[in-house]
């Protein structure tokens, strides 16, 4: 199925789109996608067009994806003519026959190509994956028994471009898995991870099982298992959204930036997750409360670890920060005032997008992205309408001066030059503001912060719970105290639970410097006392739980600490 010049301009745009809306975007194993032949593209689906759009601007050897789309939205002959030309493909969803089902897509397949499809079936916001449904399952195999029909045999139709015969060999196809995580899916200038899992081939045993009438069904199952431990192992699925922000706050104690090695997002988030769903280990879940109870003071001030910490390194800090920050504000945001001025009109219409269905977590980035793209579009031809009329006038001026009489230039000419040096200008101030963004925003956010806390440290609100809950006689400690107080409070007992959970693991980071052997090893000894005291302790459980709780601690966090 040929992809015409409306895919390729839908990329270019989601291209320049995210790589504004987002600070960093990266792949990891991106060698598990082949660079040809008919491949199935499987994806966790959490963050609407957003989704899609990141797989066919960042797939490895930028292979052009297929989507399907419902065959009623072809009916009106514009959209047919967009649909098709930007590479979608027809589905009948009210169809039975299988064959008839995937047969635009047995088309593509059959052509090398490759298609894009997202198992869980639709966009959702939960902590980890809820669902993975059997239509990609069906769809691979069917189309390796289409092969054994009917060979290189082809529809004829649209999705074939007429061809009645594949012009290239015929291969059953490979699943290529992609986790899409996103260090927070609806922030501005937030960052994406996508790790590919092991690709999967079919094996002939488990086609011929599918062949065989009353079989199709188990065959289908496994697969789908497979899928989805693929997908599993490649996204961050926590039990519950507590656990989840927990392990975002330790993410930012461990690192100043708040996301440490972006290569290694995935992993890692997923490691402090697992040890965070220890319900019966004390030293955990003390932790864990303290976390959660920090991160309910962290979103009543709409900010983050990460950013407090950087505002107020310590408590002895406190009297100069606001003279600090707003000095750095006001050497650093002059700079960033033309780009900041110019891209107003966008950072307007993001805004309006995310009032749109704003109870749809899911919905958010999608809405700010698409809006902006519309304000931005129509910003940037006014832009360079306005300069490239300067720009003319200027130049014309200029000869016509030098000359010492008036002599038109051509016009085609003028348009053409005028034209290349407003968009090289308008590119050039997208790009400076794209380079200042994250450290002008970041110090916004900072000022912001300052100013919120400072407005409750001279008012001293207090504490106040909501009447008529059971907790209403918990955390009586906290009453009376101001916000700013609650979040020295939780903020130093989170960073003390993490520091003393590492000291009592007996975990060191391994130097920069690579100690020889000798060193590290008259170390250990020095520590053995330290160690036998850990592990007697935890011994002490006859249920042998503390012991497997403490190794699996271990095991999950050391790879942290000495990366």
């Amino acid at each position: 199925m040929p992809f015409g010049p409306t895919h390729n301009l839908i990329r270019f745009i989601s291209d320049w789109a995210l790589s504004s809306y987002f600070g960093t975007i990266v792949s990891v194993n991106e060698d598990q996608v082949p660079r040809s032949g008919p491949t199935i593209v499987a994806s966790n689906h959490w963050n609407m067009i957003i989704d899609p759009a990141l797989l066919s601007t960042r797939i490895t050897f930028r292979r052009k994806l297929h989507y399907w789309s419902k065959n009623t939205l072809f009916s009106n002959p514009i959209a047919r003519f967009i649909l098709i030309d930007s590479g979608n493909i027809p589905v009948d969803r009210t169809t039975k026959n299988n064959q008839l089902l995937f047969k635009g897509t047995f088309d593509v397949l059959k052509l090398g190509e490759c298609i894009a499809l997202f198992p869980e079936g639709t966009s959702y916001t939960q902590p980890k994956i809820i669902q993975i449904k059997d239509g990609i399952g069906w769809t691979a195999l069917e189309y390796a028994k289409n092969l054994r029909l009917t060979g290189s045999k082809l529809s004829g139709e649209i999705t074939s471009a007429g061809q009645r015969e594949a012009s290239e060999p015929v291969r059953d196809v490979k699943i290529v898995i992609c986790g899409i995580n996103y260090t927070d899916k609806t922030a501005y200038r937030s960052s994406v991870q996508l790790e590919y899992a092991q690709t999967i081939e079919l094996d002939q045993d488990s086609i011929s099982e599918f062949l065989t009438p009353g079989e199709e069904k188990i065959v289908v199952k496994r697969l789908i298992k497979q899928i989805e431990i693929g997908l599993r192992s490649v996204t961050v699925n926590a039990d519950d959204w507590e656990t989840l922000w927990c392990a975002r706050i330790i993410r930012e104690i461990i690192w100043d930036d708040g996301i440490g090695p972006l290569n290694r997002y995935r992993d890692f988030t997923q490691r402090l997750v697992d040890v965070l769903s220890l319900r019966e280990n004390p030293r955990i879940l003390k932790l864990k409360t303290n976390l959660i109870k920090y991160h309910s003071q962290l979103s009543t001030l709409n900010t983050s670890h990460r950013i407090f910490s950087s505002v107020y390194p310590d408590r002895d800090s406190i009297g100069t920060r606001n003279f600090i920050e707003g000095l750095r504000l006001f050497l650093y945001w002059p700079f960033f005032l033309i780009p900041f001025l110019l891209h107003l009109p966008i950072y307007a219409a993001g805004y309006l997008g995310s009032l749109i269905q704003a109870q749809e977590i899911e919905s958010s980035a999608q809405n700010k992205i698409v809006v902006s793209i519309l304000i931005g579009l129509i910003t940037l031809s006014t832009y360079t309408k306005l300069l490239s009329s300067y720009i003319q006038k200027i130049s014309t001026d200029t000869i016509n001066h030098n000359r010492g009489r008036n002599l038109p230039m051509s016009n085609l000419f003028e348009s053409v030059f005028s034209l290349s040096i407003s968009l090289i200008i308008l590119i050039l101030i997208h790009q400076l503001h794209n380079q200042l963004i994250d450290k002008s925003f970041e110090s916004f956010n900072r000022l912001k912060l300052l100013l919120k806390l400072d407005y409750y440290r001279k008012n001293r609100e207090p504490f106040r719970r909501k009447s008529g809950g059971a907790d209403d006689d918990k955390d009586d400690e906290d009453k009376g105290l101001s916000i700013d107080e609650r979040l020295w409070k939780y903020r130093e007992a989170c960073e003390d639970g993490w520091k003393e959970l590492i000291v009592n693991l007996n975990i060191r980071p391994k130097s920069h410097n690579d100690r020889d052997k000798k060193e590290d090893e008259d170390e250990d000894d020095d520590d053995d006392d330290d160690t036998v005291d850990v592990k007697e302790e935890q011994s002490e459980d006859s249920t042998g739980r503390k012991i497997e709780d403490y190794e699996f601690i271990k095991q999950k966090i050391q790879v942290i600490i000495n990366y």
